[in-house]
């Protein structure tokens, strides 16, 4: 089996470099996609070959890595959204892909590419692979550990509460929109424990609370604390089923 070769598709910043150097320290060969305008060209001699394309030429982007035998693929770096309709100029398979999309959200778009480069036999893995020293062990980051967290639910202001919610809970969206956004407050925050519960985290570390908040926004915040200092936070546990009225 020969050398991994890793397809870079590089964006702006310094990230793309670091992936690059901590690729080749490994022991990996670097092909990096570059974009005009976007991508620091000290990349070019931080890779083993680098290809400088267009924002939206996606198939010539994807013919660099196949002709390349490229067996795997990290994207890293950004690209400004504003720059991009600026100097977008799509291929015939970058221009499929975005009536295809029909969005231009930045999370579906780049799952999107993702899924096009996957197609070709080469997966898309984490940009973080090979920069580990980047990435913080598990356990505390601070001498002193905290026991617990206190999953937080913040109620927000609002004038009006979501339809859907009004009807589900059968009251009136203007009326009653102060019960209404502490019912999407408390089921934030237990939604938040029970999806930390299923990930391995003991239930006896966590709780559960929520308030009505006068000004702000909707919110839900992870604060760690003492188990033992929980109770006299100034919130309301959850432990009986929220009462209305």
């Amino acid at each position: 089996m020969g050398e991994a070769k890793l397809a870079l598709i590089a964006g702006n910043g310094v990230f793309p470099v670091l992936v690059a150097r901590g690729a080749r320290a490994s022991g990996v060969q670097v092909i990096a996609v570059a974009h005009q305008g976007e991508t620091d060209p000290a990349i070019e001699a931080e890779v083993d070959a680098c290809t400088w394309v267009k924002v939206g030429e996606l198939g010539r982007m994807i013919r660099t890595f196949t002709a390349a035998e490229c067996d795997h693929a990290v994207m890293a770096g950004g690209i400004g959204k504003a720059q991009a309709l600026r100097s977008v100029r799509p291929d015939l398979r970058g221009a499929s892909f975005l009536l295809r999309m029909r969005t231009l959200q930045d999370d579906r778009l780049l799952r999107g590419i993702a899924d096009e480069i996957e197609k070709e036999g080469m997966p898309v893995l984490s940009s973080t692979k090979y920069l580990p020293d980047l990435v913080p062990s598990a356990g505390a980051l601070t001498r002193k550990k905290p026991s617990a967290c206190e999953v937080r639910g913040e109620s927000g202001a609002a004038s009006i509460a979501p339809l859907p919610l009004a009807r589900h809970y059968k009251m009136r969206q203007r009326e009653d929109v102060g019960t209404l956004t502490m019912h999407l407050a408390r089921n934030r925050s237990q939604a938040c424990v029970e999806a930390l519960v299923s990930r391995g985290v003991p239930r006896e570390r966590l709780r559960a609370s929520f308030r009505r908040a006068g000004t702000g926004r909707l919110q839900t915040e992870f604060v760690p604390r003492p188990l033992e200092g929980l109770m006299a936070s100034g919130f309301q546990p959850i432990v009986q089923e929220f009462k209305v009225g």
